[in-house]
């Protein structure tokens, strides 16, 4: 499941700026293990979302924590700055689900080659 954030789309003359109206993305205990225990990671708060850290386009950490309010207003920057950071987020778990489903389909390679075995040695 992708993370889905709704914007709304602010124009007040000068700046274009962006509400967050909505969140939809996987709970914190819907997440494996190792996205949540290193980052970037980010999961759903009560009223919003929340990440472990915020890291700039070379890679240097600009923050330790990350959080986006629904209800609360966004400049520009700060909507560009979230969107890079939720892809980063995406990418690597993305990265962590792959791993983690090549893990689990040799485990079932494994008893399979095991259960021919036992079936040669009866």
């Amino acid at each position: 499941m992708a993370i889905e954030l709704g914007f709304e789309k602010i124009n007040d003359g000068e700046d274009t700026q962006f509400k967050l109206v909505s969140v939809k993305a996987l709970t914190k205990e819907g997440l494996p293990e190792e996205y949540i225990n290193d980052e970037p990671c980010t999961y759903p708060i009560p009223n919003g979302i929340k990440g472990s850290a915020l890291y700039d386009f070379k890679g240097n950490r600009v923050s330790s924590y990350v959080a986006l309010f629904i209800n609360d207003v966004y400049t520009k920057d700060e909507f560009n700055a979230a969107i890079d950071y939720l892809t980063a987020c995406g990418d690597r778990l993305r990265r962590i689900n792959a791993k983690l489903k090549k893990v689990e389909e040799n485990k079932i390679v494994e008893q399979e080659v095991a259960l021919q075995l036992i079936n040669v040695v009866i």
